[in-house]
């Protein structure tokens, strides 16, 4: 068994340019003090979480399962619009179901449920923090252990999506705590200890159950064949008290793994099969991608991480290389053996996977940072210091448009005489007015001084100033965004005023015992209709297979397809600024038979 001494302590905890006298060097780092790390998370994980209504596409079907169980209290079956929605199991929506009871007095029940994502990041950060300050024998608030969490927030991938309200950033939550749990038990090992600490244990357990109640199996997958790997990659794993260790934490995660599928097979063996036959084996080996979607391209998975997760997969690669190049003898490191074996398994089988999408990196996210780390330099040379310097003239830039843009869109914008503004008449609509809105432009403004105050302190990091340049700029443009110009964007990707429109319309006419048929309404646009007309849906493949008074159509060639002789228009609207969509309603006529279907609107 091989003792731990100052020489290979500093060899499986230093990080790269650390130098030798590694064990000595997190003594003359800086402890940042704990308000501003709080407020920084704060300017980070608000703007944008709150104060917009679900957008298309992934957050409007999330919200509907959850408005379906706050309303029916049925918490088992995820169901959206009335449909069985079985693609993910129901932790987010559990969590965010209880938010809205929680905040329901004070917040409307779509930010409500969206703080869901805030709570996990928090969770997802506090992991990243204890492994990294175990990992480098440092305070969590210093900033090596800093810097590994700040490389996980720099990542736009991880900055849009830890804002939306959407089930995988429980599963990068899940992600980060079996992470830091299982670092925890092979630091253990390393260290020769006799067994593993219980906190670890009940961490490595807890984070792959919550993974596998976020997504399904593919998490628990992935750490199953890391932990195996770990017994060849570190002799001090070969013991029982390693064995016994990870058969605590299976304990540990069991009642996460069996409770709910063992309790959705007795409701529904055909439900339980369309989870984990269809969505779970079918998207893998590809049987079920003609059904469900989504398919995978070659390169795909490598593009994804290289340009969507900038610069977190990029930096990782580069750290790595760096290991094997000059210090081969890191790898052993039990943080650097797990991020590659985690990060190295994950790639392996999102590439042989059927199905992929640019989020499915999102769980990877710490392991990724941790590889990362080991790209940031030494010390602050010439090329990081103009790299500081270039960020902080981009990102100045770049706020002063938002607050341009803010400015000009204060009235109509000309779409043929905008200028540099028409261009995103594509995206957003120009003839929008953005509204008084003093609190949001308070918050801009003390985003922005609080970005010069940083800009003057970064010296004093060291090292880190690119690093936090990089993280500071994008909380920067972030908060303004979702500040001075969340309602234009939120008239451009929610539903809201569309379906208001309909029920302010409909609500004189529509009769008790009515129902309205659709079709080809899709899993975004139904939940909301039902949450903001109280109208739930009875999908259809041909008008004429329905009994209900009222016809929804999504398309123009469906719109075509009521015939005129049964059917009246009675309403029609898009998304302001949309022209391909189209949502149409008709009215049975009178002559062409009354409905009969029971009614649902609530």
């Amino acid at each position: 068994m091989r003792k731990q001494t100052p020489s290979n302590a500093a060899e499986t905890h230093a990080p790269a340019g650390a130098g030798r006298r590694a064990d000595a060097w997190p003594a003359r780092v800086p402890i940042l003090p704990l308000w501003l790390i709080l407020c920084f998370a704060a300017c980070y994980l608000l703007p944008g979480s709150i104060g917009h209504e679900p957008w298309k596409q992934d957050e409007t079907y999330t919200f509907g399962i959850i408005d379906h169980m706050r309303r029916t209290g049925d918490w088992l079956v995820p169901t959206n619009a009335g449909q069985p929605f079985m693609e993910k199991p129901p932790i987010y929506s559990w969590v965010a179901v209880a938010l809205v009871h929680l905040l329901g007095p004070w917040l409307p029940a779509h930010d409500a449920a969206r703080l869901a994502s805030v709570l996990f990041m928090l969770v997802g950060f506090a992991a990243a923090l204890r492994l990294a300050s175990r990992a480098y024998g440092c305070h969590w608030r210093a900033l090596p252990s800093l810097a590994v969490a700040a490389l996980m927030a720099g990542s736009v991938l991880v900055l849009k999506h830890s804002h939306d309200l959407f089930t995988d950033v429980a599963l990068l939550a899940g992600a980060s705590l079996a992470c830091c749990g299982l670092h925890g038990i092979v630091a253990d090992m390393r260290d020769g200890r006799a067994r593993a600490r219980t906190a670890d244990v009940v961490l490595f357990g807890v984070g792959v159950g919550l993974a596998h109640l976020a997504k399904g199996v593919f998490l628990p997958a992935v750490f199953l064949l890391a932990t195996l790997l770990q017994i060849v990659w570190h002799p001090e794993c070969r013991r029982a008290s390693y064995v016994g260790a990870v058969a605590w934490a299976v304990a540990v995660c069991a009642p996460f793994l069996l409770i709910w599928p063992a309790l959705l097979e007795q409701r529904s063996h055909a439900l339980f099969m369309a989870w984990f036959w269809d969505n779970n084996v079918g998207r893998f080996l590809g049987f079920s991608v003609p059904q469900l979607g989504s398919d995978n391209e070659r390169g795909f998975v490598f593009k994804a991480l290289l340009l969507g997760t900038f610069p977190l997969g990029l930096l990782a690669v580069l750290g790595a290389a760096r290991i094997t190049v000059t210090e081969r003898r890191r790898w052993r490191a039990p943080h650097l053996s797990i991020a590659l074996s985690l990060t190295a398994i994950g790639l392996a089988l999102l590439i042989e996977s059927a199905t992929a999408r640019q989020l499915y990196l999102l769980p990877f996210a710490l392991p990724l940072a941790l590889l990362a780390a080991e790209a940031m330099p030494a010390r602050l040379g010439r090329t990081w210091a103009a790299v500081d310097w270039s960020l902080r003239l981009v990102f100045a830039g770049l706020a002063g448009l938002v607050w341009y843009l803010w400015w000009v869109m204060r009235a109509p914008v000309d779409g043929a005489r905008g200028g540099p503004v028409a261009m995103l008449g594509k995206w957003l609509p120009l003839d929008y007015v953005l509204p008084a809105q003093g609190v949001a432009i308070v918050a801009a403004c003390a985003l922005s001084a609080g970005w010069l105050v940083a800009m003057a302190w970064l010296p004093r990091v060291g090292r880190w100033r690119a690093l936090l340049s990089w993280l500071c700029g994008l909380t920067l443009i972030w908060g303004l965004v979702g500040t001075l110009l969340l309602p234009w964007l939120d008239r451009a990707k929610s539903y809201g005023p569309v379906w208001r429109d309909l029920a302010q319309h409909i609500a004189p006419v529509w009769r008790d015992g009515d129902c309205m048929a659709s079709i080809d309404l899709g899993e975004g646009e139904a939940p909301m209709l039902y949450y903001f007309a109280d109208i739930l849906h009875q999908p259809v493949d041909r008008p004429d297979r329905t009994n209900c008074r009222w016809l929804l159509t999504q398309g123009r060639a469906h719109a075509a397809e009521a015939d005129p002789r049964a059917w009246a228009a009675f309403w029609h609207g898009a998304r302001q600024g949309d022209r391909d969509e189209w949502l149409e309603v008709f009215e049975r006529r009178p002559d062409a038979g009354r409905a009969t279907t029971s009614g649902q609107r609530r």
